[in-house]
C-alpha cells in the first residue's frame, strides 16, 4: 500500500549549504544595523535640535527612541549620546518645575 517512491523523493528536497545561509542572515544583519543607523541618526539629530532650543520634552521623545531601538551594534554611539543629553535635559526639566513652584523652593535651589 505504502510506496517507497515517496520516501525516495524526500531525499532529494533542497537542502541549502550552510554557507548560504550564513551569508543571508549576515545579509539580513547588516542591513538591519544600516537602517537602525539611519533612525538613530535621525531621531538624535531632530532630539538634540530641540535640546539646543530648550525645547526637553520633544528632545526626550526623540532621545528616548534612540535608547530603546534595539540594535546590534550602536554605531557612532548615538545610544549612549541621547542617554548623556537625556539625562541633562530630565535635569533641566527638574529645576523649571522647582524654580516655577513656590518662591520657598527657588531659596533652597539657590543655597
Amino acid at each position: 500500500m505504502f510506496s517507497t517512491h515517496s520516501s525516495q523523493n524526500a531525499k532529494h528536497l533542497f537542502k541549502p549549504p550552510i554557507e548560504l545561509v550564513a551569508l543571508l542572515l549576515y545579509v539580513a544583519a547588516s542591513g538591519y544595523t544600516v537602517g537602525r543607523f539611519f533612525i538613530d541618526a535621525n531621531n538624535y539629530t531632530i532630539g538634540y535640535e530641540a535640546y539646543r532650543n530648550a525645547d526637553c520634552t520633544a528632545a526626550v521623545a526623540h532621545f528616548d527612541k534612540v535608547i530603546d531601538g534595539w540594535r546590534f551594534a550602536d554605531l557612532r554611539n548615538y545610544a549612549s549620546l541621547a542617554k548623556q543629553k537625556k539625562s541633562q535635559c530630565l535635569n533641566l526639566i527638574s529645576a523649571k518645575e522647582t524654580l516655577s513652584g513656590d518662591p520657598i523652593n527657588v531659596i533652597e535651589v539657590k543655597q
